[in-house]
């Protein structure tokens, strides 16, 4: 029970403060709209699409919060705007 407990903590802290690190393999999403994914070095790299009503900039997010969508874990970054993992849910 105390284990379940501090997993839970855990999971919370590292969800609301934890900064986006790009993993090579991992689909990623920009602002619901660009296809992303990271070269070897770490860098993300997205489509260049102009989805029509998507925002570019960081919508009710500041720089280093994260949350859930779906399945999807979404970070909000400077330059890109909110960026989630793109798994199917």
């Amino acid at each position: 029970m105390k284990l379940a407990i501090l997993l839970v903590i855990c999971t919370v802290v590292v969800c609301t403060s934890a900064n986006f690190v790009c993993k090579v393999g991992v689909p990623y999403k920009q602002n619901e709209c660009n296809d992303c994914v990271c070269d070897t070095s770490g860098t993300l790299g997205c489509t260049d699409k102009h989805c029509s009503g998507t925002p570019t900039t960081l919508v009710h997010c500041s720089v280093g919060e994260t949350h859930l969508k779906n399945c999807n874990t979404c970070w909000c970054v400077k330059d890109y705007g909110t960026v989630c993992t793109n798994k199917k849910c």
